[in-house]
């Protein structure tokens, strides 16, 4: 839209100036905004947020379905609800040992800053332990050990780097195909200077290792899966609104779900949070829903609301909802560029109006 209304506490003299500079600003935004390429930057997003969620339930399904050592996995993203960026999830052996777990689906050659900043959260944790106990463990923290998991291509190297610095934070390696969950040893080139004792490679060994002895042995081709957590607090909305994907129902050509189906499959999905938490992400997936189009209002119909797709099948609301999706994001990109041409044209007609006052 290269034409645009005014703010309304402008001047009507000023009216023209404030349009045309704001056709000087949008014009060429919008004819550089390549669509069709922001669209398949949008389609690797969602690839990506994908594998990331895949990782974090290979390492957390084992723990999920039984308790490997006492260890049992608590929940998806500790400390989002007070908006601190911390692991991705946390694991409780009840008896007050814990572990925390940061997913890497990829990593490049040089770990460095990935290392650096698992090293911040992990000072974050010792930060916010009295809520951790309060509000995660109901105990005190008898100690605490920290997870770097990636895939299987990449762990070994991470591994090696790690242990190159001496860093006493483990690495769990994921084979996708086969479904593995592995604890890598990979011992590096060269030995870190910075080792305590006489025996180098018993402490790398030891950096290596769980403190709990058969827990090291559990993670030797433990066997894994998806699907022990579907909704992650932190993850993109794109991967929360799969909710109504699983959740819905049909009959016939008509598609449709109910506030109850989807706060079910949360509750179902999420585990261990609580219920103040299901019902705010219930209303905020609805409201983006029906943002981005995928879900209305149904009055005096089957349901509270119609799921709007020409498909009844899983598979293809699934491609109606990345369709529906990458389309918002589209808008809400040009929004953004169409609010900054609104303020460039703003200062711009204040610059005007200060040289004619001068």
């Amino acid at each position: 839209m290269v034409n645009i209304e005014p703010p309304s506490d402008l001047s009507s003299h000023h009216t023209s100036e404030f349009r045309s500079a704001y056709r000087e600003c949008i014009i060429p935004k919008n004819r550089d905004f390549d669509r069709e390429g922001y669209k398949e930057d949008l389609e690797n997003f969602i690839d990506q947020e994908r594998e990331h969620r895949r990782l974090i339930n290979f390492c957390v399904f084992p723990f999920a379905q039984s308790a490997p050592e006492g260890y049992q996995f608590v929940r998806a993203d500790p400390l989002e609800e007070c908006g601190v960026k911390n692991f991705d999830f946390l694991l409780h052996d009840l008896e007050g040992k814990v572990i925390f777990g940061e997913a890497k689906a990829s990593l490049p050659a040089n770990i460095g800053s990935e290392i650096n900043d698992l090293l911040k959260q992990r000072e974050t944790v010792k930060e916010w332990q009295d809520y951790i106990e309060e509000n995660y463990l109901g105990q005190e923290m008898v100690f605490a050990e920290y997870v770097l998991a990636t895939y299987d291509n990449y762990a070994t190297t991470a591994s090696r780097k790690m242990l190159a610095r001496g860093e006493d934070v483990k690495v769990w390696g994921v084979n996708r195909t086969e479904k593995e969950l592995n604890l890598k040893k990979s011992l590096p080139d060269e030995t870190p200077t910075n080792l305590p004792g006489d025996d180098p490679i018993a402490e790398l060994s030891k950096l290596a290792k769980h403190s709990i002895g058969p827990l090291n042995s559990v993670l030797e081709n433990c066997r894994t899966a998806t699907g022990a957590v579907s909704v992650l607090p932190e993850s993109a909305d794109i991967d929360q609104l799969r909710v109504i994907t699983r959740a819905y129902s049909s009959r016939g050509r008509d598609t449709f779900i109910n506030r109850s189906d989807i706060e079910r499959e949360i509750k179902a999905s999420a585990r261990n949070y609580e219920s103040e938490w299901i019902d705010e992400i219930t209303g905020e997936l609805i409201e983006l829903g029906q943002e981005i189009g995928l879900l209305s209002d149904w009055d005096d119909g089957l349901a509270d609301y119609r799921v709007v797709s020409q498909y009844t099948s899983r598979k293809g609301i699934e491609k109606t909802l990345k369709k529906k999706w990458k389309q918002h994001k589209v808008k809400e990109r040009y929004s953004k560029m169409q609010e900054a041409c609104r303020e460039y044209a703003r200062e711009e007609v204040g610059k005007q109006t200060q040289l004619s006052e001068f």
